[in-house]
Formats: structure tokens, C-alpha cells, sequence
């Protein structure tokens, strides 16, 4: 099965995390990290800061319509850097940029109907994503996103993805018992369900209860993407050893 650098991104939180692109590249050689950690890392918008940036382009990919969210974090990023540049144009090119992405997401919001839970929840979680820099934004905007994914649970409209989905946001809110608890009551038995157990049970130093969902996933392998065979491989030869 062939993976994409967003699986990577979804789970990079569980991988070790270079610094530089000579650490990436040289952790991808030891095994430690699956060939796109290197990609993400050679790839993301940190060497541009050293660098000038090409408005015009950046125009360009602003007016861009549907954009993702991994192309909306770049911006977000380079805009913020641009924000303190000395020329005023500039800064304030980039100050209006960064509103014209958030205003992006409100126009969604407001075009979508209060029984629209999933959309409105997708979007909450990713300016949630988009304002990590601002703990209280970002705060803000996953409680909104756990508020939808309650009325979903609360009308039995959400599917295993939105379970896990509001999972994942409980994490971010440190409630990982809130989101193991979920997790048992909804049955969960699937690949994303015991990662994110895994994940838990990590967090909690539960190395007996981490080991049992390892092999749980070991029993899972023909289901796993490769970043997800890699990151298996990994914690199972650090915590079985």
C-alpha cells in the first residue's frame, strides 16, 4: 500500500524529531525515521526564512481555491515570519494574507447549517492546527471542535472516523482518559484506535498496557499504510526488547 507525506504528518508527534535536515536524513538511514520524515523536513518552510520570498507566488497560491491544510500551515508560517520584516509593505502584505486565510474558514463556517456537525468540526480542528502558536486560540477552537463531535455522539450520527477524530482533539486537550474511555465504550478495534492507545498508554509511562496494544497491531499488519508499518517497527523494537 502506498502512503503520502499527510500520514506522516497525522503521526509525526510519535517519531523523533530532527532539528536539521542532515539529522532527518542521517535518522532515515538508521530506521528511525520512515523516507518522508526526511521529505517533510527537506521540504518545509523553515530554510526560508534565510531567504527572500516570492510574493507574486505567494499571491498565487493564496488565490488558490480548496486549498489543504498542510498548504495553509506553510502559508501561515511564512506569513507570520514576514510579519516582523522591517519594510511596512511587506509586513503588512503578510498581516492581511494571515486574515484573509482565517477569513477563508469563517466564510466555510457561515455557509454551513448548525446540523452540519462534521464539516463544522473538520474546520474547527484545522484553525485550531492553524493557530498552534496562540494557546489560547488554539485552545478556543478545539473546544469548538469537541462541542460538534458531542452532538454527533449525542444524535448517534458519528462514524468510527469522527470518533477518532474527536479522540485525537481530547489529546490535544490533555483528556486522554476521557479519549481511552471513549474508545472502550465505542468498541474500537481498528488501526487508528490502537495507535492512538498506544499513543496513551506512551504518555502515561504504561509500558505493560503499550506492549499489549503493540501486538494487538503487530495482529494488524496487512491493514497498516507504510508509515504506519514503519512507526510499528519502530516502537515495537524500542519497548519489546
Amino acid at each position: 500500500m502506498r502512503t503520502s507525506k499527510m500520514d506522516y504528518i497525522r503521526n509525526m508527534d510519535m517519531y523523533f524529531k530532527p532539528r536539521t535536515q542532515s539529522a532527518a536524513y542521517k535518522a532515515c538511514l538508521d530506521g528511525i525515521l520512515p523516507a518522508e520524515g526526511f521529505i517533510y523536513k527537506s521540504t518545509s518552510i523553515e530554510p526560508l526564512s534565510d531567504t527572500s520570498v516570492d510574493q507574486e507566488e505567494l499571491e498565487r497560491i493564496l488565490g488558490q481555491k480548496n486549498r489543504d491544510l498542510s498548504t495553509n500551515i506553510r502559508l501561515i508560517n511564512i506569513f507570520e515570519k514576514m510579519t516582523r520584516n522591517p519594510d511596512k509593505e511587506i509586513a503588512l502584505f503578510a498581516a492581511e494574507s494571515i486574515n484573509a486565510i482565517e477569513n477563508d474558514y469563517e466564510k466555510k463556517l457561515e455557509s454551513l447549517g448548525k446540523q452540519q456537525n462534521r464539516e463544522r468540526a473538520q474546520i474547527h480542528a484545522e484553525r485550531a492546527e492553524l493557530n498552534k502558536s496562540v494557546p489560547d486560540l488554539y485552545i478556543f477552537y478545539l473546544e469548538e471542535a469537541l462541542s460538534e463531535y458531542k452532538k454527533m455522539l449525542i444524535k448517534k450520527s458519528a462514524k468510527i472516523s469522527d470518533i477518532i477524530d474527536l479522540c485525537k482533539v481530547l489529546i490535544s486537550l490533555n483528556k486522554s482518559s476521557k479519549a481511552k474511555k471513549i474508545i472502550h465504550n465505542e468498541n474500537l478495534n481498528t488501526v487508528e484506535s490502537c495507535f492512538i492507545l498506544a499513543r496513551i498508554a506512551y504518555s502515561e509511562r504504561d509500558y505493560p498496557e503499550l506492549i499489549k496494544t503493540l501486538q494487538e497491531l503487530e495482529q494488524k499488519k496487512s491493514q497498516l499504510t507504510d508509515v504506519q508499518y514503519e512507526l510499528l517497527s519502530f516502537w515495537t523494537k524500542t519497548y519489546e526488547q
